[in-house]
């Protein structure tokens, strides 16, 4: 009797227990959520990876999201300087606007308005080049008269170092012109502010190139204005025929 008893308490505990396992709920695992910093970070390297690749709808959409989730400075200015590469002056008006409402520093606040001045309607593409007719000139004449004169070291030295300060110059001009286009496309004052001055870094270094270049033709212009009649004569050192004598000829 005890025995069936005991079976028949440990039957309810069983059934019970399958009963409450099957229809109790599962527990809901813990879940963490990044703080909203970290998120718009995420929104604004999104937003910045989209406009440097030239995707500037989907740009702003990264933008706005980030915003939303916490309104800082520096999603006004991104969204500024991508409404403005589109062309829409009246939207970066308006973000640029909500910037310098922020009260940031006046650096940050000459950036703002100076890119905003730079907002007009993209132009249109130019028409394509006319075809240039290549015509081959004729072989030079074989002229048969008297010999050149020598050369000038100093003009010919002069000459290929004015070429290279030349080349060199253009080089750090148009790097100077391609960092200020850099500085006016960032989407940051840090990014601008940097771009700007090594824009500014690039152009006093062409500016130095292009006179010393410059400064090297005036050398060759000198040397050629000279002639070859009054260039000294190399000096010629001689053994004599007979005895130790040494003869010394020309201009030192």
């Amino acid at each position: 009797m005890r025995t069936l008893r005991r079976l028949a308490r440990a039957s309810i505990v069983f059934t019970a227990a399958l009963a409450l396992g099957r229809g109790a709920p599962a527990m809901a695992q813990p879940t963490t959520t990044p703080p909203p910093e970290a998120v718009a970070n995420n929104w604004l390297r999104l937003g910045l990876e989209r406009y440097e690749h030239g995707n500037l709808i989907g740009a702003i959409e990264a933008f706005e999201q980030g915003y939303a989730v916490e309104p800082r400075p520096e999603f006004l200015f991104a969204l500024g300087q991508a409404h403005r590469r589109r062309g829409d002056c009246d939207r970066a008006d308006r973000y640029f606007g909500e910037f310098l409402a922020t009260g940031p520093s006046a650096g940050q606040a000459d950036a703002a308005r100076a890119q905003l001045a730079r907002c007009e309607p993209a132009p249109p593409p130019p028409p394509p080049p006319r075809p240039v007719a290549i015509v081959a000139a004729p072989p030079p004449a074989l002229v048969v008269g008297p010999a050149a004169p020598r050369r000038d070291r100093v003009a010919w030295i002069a000459g290929g170092a004015g070429v290279a300060l030349a080349a060199t110059g253009a080089t750090l001009v148009w790097l100077a012109h391609a960092r200020a286009a850099d500085a006016d496309a960032a989407t940051t004052y840090d990014r601008h502010h940097t771009l700007a001055a090594r824009a500014r870094s690039f152009e006093l270094g062409g500016a130095i190139a292009l006179s010393a270049a410059a400064l090297a033709g005036g050398v060759v212009a000198w040397r050629v204005a000279r002639g070859p009649s009054e260039r000294p004569a190399p000096l010629r050192v001689t053994l004599a025929a007979h005895g130790y004598g040494l003869a010394v000829r020309g201009a030192f």
